[in-house]
């Protein structure tokens, strides 16, 4: 209480930022869409270059190879080689709109102008589905061959979104339980499954799956969970999967 009340630097930096970015992103959006694809790639770039560094210095960094992550990359490779590709527009907008853009209240993120970490949250949730709206409506130029009245079918509304889900849960095993395996035996490494099983952070449903698992037998009544073994890592698959 005695101490002088005081903003650090990067505070400063990132709250300036925020607010620029908003704005900006709303002009851009609002009179010249065209260019929003352009100025989301870049700034996105710079966020996760950011990212990177922190998250390494704190043993976070393979948070980031999480889900949204990868759609991110999916709509940014979709929209810029492949523009015209009406699946897989039609199965990233379905990605975007529905588990990506629900993360934003499933994870409460929060728009907090003084923290680039939240910044950075928020951004990486909302800015895809943007993307894929101004597409959509053709606010942003293309020639993919829908109308106003088309409907989404569903192979790509399911079929084809859950395919894709699928090479990503299977790129993820690979990489944390190959490629990444010797890295992660250092336990103080986080990642989503570690995060989300353990400690005070432990999730709801995790917590939920604890207690039927110990009444058909299959956890003592006081075992927990283990994120690092063959039934931790496949409650963490269901429940992404059913997400």
């Amino acid at each position: 209480m005695h101490e002088t009340p005081q903003v650090k630097f990067m505070d400063k930096f990132s709250f300036t930022m925020g607010v620029l970015t908003i704005s900006l992103s709303q002009w851009l959006i609002l009179r010249q869409p065209n260019y929003f694809p352009m100025f989301w790639m870049a700034f996105t770039s710079v966020l996760w270059i950011y990212r990177f560094i922190d998250y390494s210095s704190q043993k976070f960094e393979l948070f980031m190879l999480d889900y949204c992550y990868f759609v991110n990359l999916s709509v940014g490779i979709q929209t810029t080689l492949y523009p015209n590709h009406l699946e897989w527009f039609q199965a990233n907008y379905v990605l975007t709109m529905g588990p990506i853009f629900l993360a934003i209240i499933v994870w409460k993120n929060s728009l907090v102008f003084h923290s680039l970490d939240k910044l950075t949250s928020f951004f990486l949730h909302a800015f895809p589905p943007v993307i894929m709206h101004l597409h959509r409506w053709k606010f942003i130029s293309n020639d993919l061959p829908i109308t106003d009245n088309d409907s989404l079918p569903l192979y790509t509304n399911f079929v084809l979104s859950l395919m894709i889900y699928g090479v990503w849960q299977i790129t993820y095993l690979i990489a944390t339980n190959i490629l990444l395996k010797s890295y992660l035996e250092d336990k103080s490494v986080t990642t989503s499954y570690r995060y989300l099983m353990t400690g005070k952070k432990k999730q709801f449903v995790y917590k939920w799956a604890e207690t039927i698992l110990r009444e058909i037998g299959i956890l003592n009544e006081d075992e927990e969970l283990n994120p690092d073994d063959i039934l931790g890592k496949t409650m963490f698959c269901s429940v992404q999967l059913l997400y």
